[in-house]
């Protein structure tokens, strides 16, 4: 009995654990608006294609997230990304692209925190939503 209970207590902390460690948290999207940074979103295209938004979704979850560090960014993201959740409420993101050696760094309005993904990914995000 002892045996199991201890086994218990290490799935349910290695489980958390994993949780933490490979999701940034970007689940429930019902639609998604992309725009240029300079513009407003009632001008940009929106999609609520399922499929669409899980692969977006899937490579946001897997960016690399800095937590600790804050950056002054001196120039201006190319685009904007708004993300509306189930229950309504929105998220900005902005993209900066070349930000480093192929890597894009991404801001949000919701958290202190940036995200980084290649540019590859980056390219797929826009193809995804441009197209």
């Amino acid at each position: 009995m002892k045996r199991k209970v201890n086994i218990s207590i290490f799935v349910i902390i290695f489980s958390i654990i994993c949780y933490s460690i490979f999701f940034n948290g970007f689940f429930g999207v019902n639609s998604i608006e992309i725009q240029e940074s300079d513009k407003s979103y009632n001008a940009g295209i929106k999609t609520t294609d399922k499929k669409q938004i899980a692969e977006i979704m899937g490579i946001l979850n897997r960016a690399n997230k800095i937590t600790f560090t804050k950056y002054k960014i001196a120039g201006k993201s190319k685009y904007k990304i708004q993300l509306e959740y189930r229950d309504k409420t929105k998220e900005n993101l902005h993209f900066y692209e070349n930000f480093g050696k192929n890597t894009t760094l991404i801001t949000s309005n919701k958290c202190s925190c940036y995200y980084k993904i290649n540019s590859r990914q980056t390219k797929k995000i826009f193809q995804l939503l441009l197209n």
